[in-house]
């Protein structure tokens, strides 16, 4: 089964979780590896990156930090939602349950952001997500839209 997640990207140096436990910054991700997501073992089956002037910065009173585009869906207490619509009051899912909102603010960016095309592995065991608060998780989100035409759609030997 493939998965395609909207354009709701993550900064290239957030931690995102291998099948094998380790964790990888999203610019090093290739096309071919598999990473560990709420459904299971993925396979990478494409990158998509493209640039973001503003990014959202959140960080949780646990100490878990991610920053992506403001589409970018984040597990909460209340189901998944983008990080434009997540406040102060919001509970985050991590690798130890829920944590409570610490800061979450815009930034200036204007670097390159990350997006990934993955097809779920069946046959895989299911991993628990670690270290980071469900970077991983916004892999399972499923979406019809087509990609931006404006964003660099990178091909099988640029990665």
């Amino acid at each position: 089964e493939r998965i395609q997640i909207k354009w709701g990207c993550v900064a290239a140096d957030t931690l995102i979780k291998m099948s094998d436990g380790s964790c990888q910054r999203a610019s090093e991700i290739q096309i071919g590896e598999v990473v560990a997501t709420d459904h299971g073992h993925s396979i990478v089956r494409n990158i998509y990156k493209g640039t973001e002037k503003t990014i959202v910065h959140l960080e949780t009173m646990d100490g878990h930090m991610l920053r992506g585009t403001h589409e970018h869906p984040v597990k909460t207490g209340r189901g998944y939602m983008p990080m434009k619509e997540i406040n102060a009051a919001a509970l985050i899912c991590t690798e130890n349950g829920n944590s409570q909102v610490k800061y979450i603010y815009e930034i200036g960016y204007g670097d390159a952001m990350y997006s990934f095309d993955l097809r779920i592995l069946r046959h895989a065991l299911r991993w628990h997500l670690g270290r980071r608060f469900c970077n991983a998780e916004w892999f399972g989100m499923q979406s019809k839209h087509r990609w931006p035409k404006r964003k660099e759609r990178l091909a099988e030997g640029d990665v």
